[in-house]
């Protein structure tokens, strides 16, 4: 086991040891495993002097370190952070074990930010928003070192709140931006979020450090081949019907059913499907899911993931406008990293890609719109070939933008600037 050759536990407060503390307290098995991955190998590269503390539940970083190199291990010392657990399904059960669950947090914070020394750097990757408050308090009354808070979708429900725990989330964010703590700094991960966050005056401009979604795993390079006859069309990654509007790919679907049956498209779904997506489903799509049962939404594993994407020649996104602009889309980014065009409802995040690089895909306001452009590209197959090699040469580029040297480079000339 790769985590069997990490130091485990390993005394590094020696004087001259600077100490990067990575923090996931809550991602389990493979979630996450890309990002905290890739972010590590990022850390690891604007910090060169110090030694990294991976904390965290131990079968998540286990599924992490495979994604590393050898160095990159040799300087990653796993820190696990341990829980119990009940398979209990009582409510009142389950609910003292989340108050013991948060109580380790809150202790394990106590212990990173006494321990650290002026010339370590704490980096808050996940946790509960819960305890994401009682960590920047204890930072506000603790002497703490330069310490970065990572913002993933849960500043979303800042704007887009709808049950009563996402309105409960939105309001400890709001006491969490309000406490302000020296040398703590909030890392969002897109470049179209941090403006609007100050301009709405949630944070300061020079409390936000914006970069790209960093992605390691890059290296697919696999030919397509649009001369066969069929196109393969895919939603990536989970299916839901609020924020991403999956529930059309079935209704797209229905739409050619002739071509479906004539095999010149084929529509897949790969990822999970969320219990709401069942109502819409229907024949026309192809589902390569982790799903044990339709009501039990699962990932693949990922390995299964990546051959099912590879073989896909364009991606489908129905994302809505005013979804995804504080938070990040993984299934976009596998989209880059795959190099698979895009044919999607326009977006501000796909206009900010585009402004990059130049043309990705076919972007569109309706789904009528979208179904004129598959009757086009399914049609006209020597400007489709054209048009594909274009959108996959610019997506090359995107794949650089969003890899780890250059995220790293970007990281590295922010921090410069905030000091």
């Amino acid at each position: 086991m790769v985590i069997e050759n990490c130091v485990k536990n390993k005394v590094l407060m020696q004087n001259n040891k600077r100490i990067i503390n990575y923090i996931d307290q809550t991602s389990e098995k493979g979630h996450h495993m890309v990002f905290n991955s890739s972010m590590i190998k990022v850390l690891q590269i604007c910090f060169p002097k110090h030694q990294l503390l991976y904390w965290g539940i131990e079968s998540n970083q286990q599924a992490t370190l495979e994604l590393l190199t050898k160095e990159e291990i040799q300087n990653c010392n796993i820190q696990p952070i341990n829980y119990t657990n009940t398979k209990s399904s009582s409510f009142f059960v389950k609910g003292l074990f989340f108050v013991n669950k948060e109580i380790t947090r809150a202790k394990h914070f106590y212990k990173v930010l006494k321990q650290t020394t002026p010339n370590d750097v704490v980096v808050l990757s996940i946790t509960t928003f819960t305890s994401f408050l009682v960590f920047k308090i204890l930072h506000y009354f603790i002497k703490s070192p330069k310490t970065f808070a990572v913002l993933h979708g849960d500043i979303d429900f800042l704007y887009h709140a709808n049950s009563k725990i996402e309105k409960v989330n939105a309001w400890f964010h709001k006491r969490i931006f309000k406490i302000k703590s020296k040398d703590f700094n909030y890392i969002v991960l897109n470049k179209i979020s941090k403006q609007k966050l100050c301009k709405d005056g949630f944070l300061n401009p020079g409390e936000v450090i914006e970069i790209n979604h960093p992605y390691s795993n890059l290296n697919h390079d696999i030919e397509i081949n649009l001369s066969s006859g069929l196109l393969q069309l895919g939603h990536i990654g989970s299916m839901e019907v609020e924020r991403k509007n999956s529930h059309f790919l079935y209704q797209l679907a229905h739409r050619f059913q002739k071509e479906i049956e004539n095999k010149t498209l084929q529509f897949e779904t790969i990822g999970l499907i969320t219990p709401n997506i069942i109502p819409f489903k229907n024949n026309w799509v192809i589902e390569c899911v982790g799903n044990s049962k339709p009501e039990k939404p699962d990932y693949l594993t990922r390995e299964e993931y990546e051959k099912y994407v590879a073989q896909l020649h364009f991606t489908l996104f129905f994302i809505d406008i005013h979804q995804y602009i504080f938070r990040t889309s993984g299934a976009i980014i596998d989209t880059i990293a795959f190099q698979k065009p895009i044919i999607a409802f326009k977006h501000p995040y796909f206009d900010y890609l585009i402004s990059k690089v130049g043309p990705i895909g076919y972007f569109v306001d309706t789904i009528d719109q979208m179904a004129e452009v598959l009757h086009t590209i399914s049609n006209a197959v020597p400007q489709t070939a054209r048009d594909y090699s274009l959108f996959t040469n610019n997506l090359a580029q995107l794949k650089e933008l969003f890899g780890v040297q250059s995220v790293a480079a970007d990281l590295a000339q922010q921090l410069n600037n905030n000091t």
